[in-house]
């Protein structure tokens, strides 16, 4: 896995170890905490997270040690993807789908990026001002704000 952002690439290794470079900012450059393998990274502006091996988020660097803005880092178990975005003047965003295709997202900023809760995703993007998903159903989604708009494939 590899995960990009303005200043920095952070990459996987096949034992799930995380590796970073770049940044001349200084922004994340800390390695996450030791002896947690993970299975899939996501890096924002200044804050990097991950999937260890039972499918729990880990964040580091940036704004982790900080409360998120909107909804909380999700605490369970299980998820089987993430990804992460934000630039500068708009903040850092998360989300995280589980086996289901249930999404939950969180933001270091004020933009609200939980999708419908009924909805279910095969994958899922974040932006800088929104987040979108591919339904089971093979339409994009994407969402920002409590607006929801649909494109079918």
């Amino acid at each position: 896995d590899i995960a990009q952002d303005d200043w920095k690439s952070w990459s996987l290794t096949v034992d799930g170890d995380v590796h970073c470079w770049g940044d001349p900012m200084g922004y994340s450059l800390a390695a996450p905490r030791e002896g947690v393998h993970f299975t899939a990274i996501a890096a924002g502006r200044q804050t990097s997270c991950g999937l260890d091996r039972r499918g729990r988020v880990h964040c580091w660097g940036g704004l982790a040690d900080q409360a998120p803005t909107t909804s909380a880092v999700p605490s369970g178990r299980g998820f089987v993807s993430i990804v992460g975005g934000g630039r500068y003047f708009v903040g850092e965003r998360f989300c995280v789908l589980d086996p289901r295709g249930v999404a939950s997202c969180w933001s270091y900023n004020d933009v609200v990026l939980q999708p419908p809760a009924d909805a279910r995703y095969l994958d899922i993007a974040v932006g800088d001002v929104n987040a979108c998903g591919i339904t089971l159903d093979g339409e994009l989604e994407c969402w920002q704000g409590g607006h929801l708009q649909h494109k079918r494939l």
